[in-house]
């Protein structure tokens, strides 16, 4: 499959009028309205959408497709969230609960360091006993293994968090944790805006808003972040559309973001697993992979995650606006706790085949992009 054709002959691969005016703005670089996002994702023919997202994604990362070495560190499972969308956690006490710590933590990149890995990507649960210092000395013991670690570590919501119970500004937080050694932010609990929907899937969790101010602040820190959306449970298409657009405009005003990453809600073992009828399709998830590049107009990179729509799809993603394929994710824990069906993991010349076959050219990178 490629959909890669030339300005001119874009038009003639577009049945409807409205997807036509569509591709004029996109040839012109004009800005989509929420009216025509909506539009995207109601449209039926979604291999059109795509044509249009791989034409931008190929002005934007060329022949690329970017893939990461990494391991994963979920420090604790303990989270006072309690938020219905998660498999993952676990109240203290509960059988199954733990937090790592230092020792375990830095034991555990010691046992990888030689393994390849570039990257440490850790999240965890809202747990009351994690602290500011025990962050730190876990991102400087990361980078005393080896200073050329990236790390890649908590969510928006666990820095709120933390910067209340600790009674500390997150300019402060935010500055004494890069000083540690902090690389970049990977983006989750955005979920979807919609204070409504968050309402039911997340009552406890930060605001959507407040969600966007603490990505605002670690922008303004110079410390580069993620923008997530959790997709495919009690929402809309147009509570997507306004989530995409809500990121467009910080983008704007702080050019903070490196990547936007749909995530697909994995229902099993969460309490909304009887409210979700049928899980999200391929089709779905392609539509969200190619809707997203062509309204995240001023984003760089569009990732369409292994772990979340399995292997045998990605050649597809990446010719739908998709140019990030996500990283090895060794020893992750929350998707699986989820009920994700991908194998366990994927090695570099598992990306590598995978990108080829699909006619890009692998670039293994960190997550701030960095070869």
């Amino acid at each position: 499959m490629n959909n890669c054709v030339k300005n001119n002959d874009i038009t003639e691969y577009l049945s409807d009028p409205l997807i036509k005016d569509i591709a004029k703005k996109i040839l012109s670089e004009e800005r989509l309205t929420a009216e025509e996002g909506l539009f995207l994702f109601q449209y039926e023919h979604i291999f059109e959408t795509g044509i249009l997202a791989d034409f931008v994604r190929r002005k934007k990362a060329g022949d690329a497709a970017f893939y990461g070495n990494n391991l994963n560190i979920n420090h604790t499972n303990i989270c006072e969230m309690k938020c219905p969308i998660c498999a993952f956690s676990k109240d203290e006490g509960e059988h199954g609960s733990y937090t790592m710590t230092v020792e375990e933590i830095l034991k555990k990149v010691e046992k990888y360091k030689d393994k390849g890995i570039e990257e440490v990507h850790i999240v965890g649960g809202v747990n009351k006993h994690i602290t500011l210092t025990y962050l730190e000395e876990i991102f400087s013991g990361i980078k005393s293994i080896n200073e050329k670690f990236h790390i890649q570590a908590l969510t928006a919501v666990e820095y709120d968090y933390i910067s209340k119970k600790e009674n500390i500004s997150l300019k402060t937080l935010f500055r004494r944790l890069k000083k540690a050694g902090l690389g970049s932010i990977p983006g989750g609990g955005a979920e979807i805006f919609n204070p409504e929907i968050r309402k039911i899937i997340t009552p406890d969790k930060i605001s959507g808003d407040m969600w966007l101010e603490v990505s605002e602040k670690a922008h303004r820190e110079g410390i580069h972040t993620n923008a997530t959306m959790l997709y495919g449970h009690i929402e809309s298409y147009s509570d997507r559309i306004d989530h995409m657009i809500k990121l467009r405009k910080l983008q704007d005003e702080t050019g903070g973001f490196m990547a936007f990453v749909p995530l697909t809600f994995h229902p099993y073992n969460t309490k909304l697993e009887h409210m979700v009828k049928e899980k999200t399709d391929i089709y779905d998830i392609l539509k969200v992979i190619a809707v997203s590049r062509l309204m995240l107009d001023n984003f760089d990179h569009i990732k369409a995650l292994w772990m979340y729509m399995g292997q045998e799809f990605i050649e597809v993603a990446l010719h739908m606006g998709a140019d990030d394929l996500g990283s090895t994710s060794i020893e992750e824990q929350i998707v699986k706790s989820a009920g994700g069906k991908t194998k366990d993991i994927m090695k570099n010349e598992d990306f590598e085949s995978l990108i080829i076959g699909a006619g890009f050219i692998p670039k293994r990178v960190v997550s701030n992009y960095g070869i």
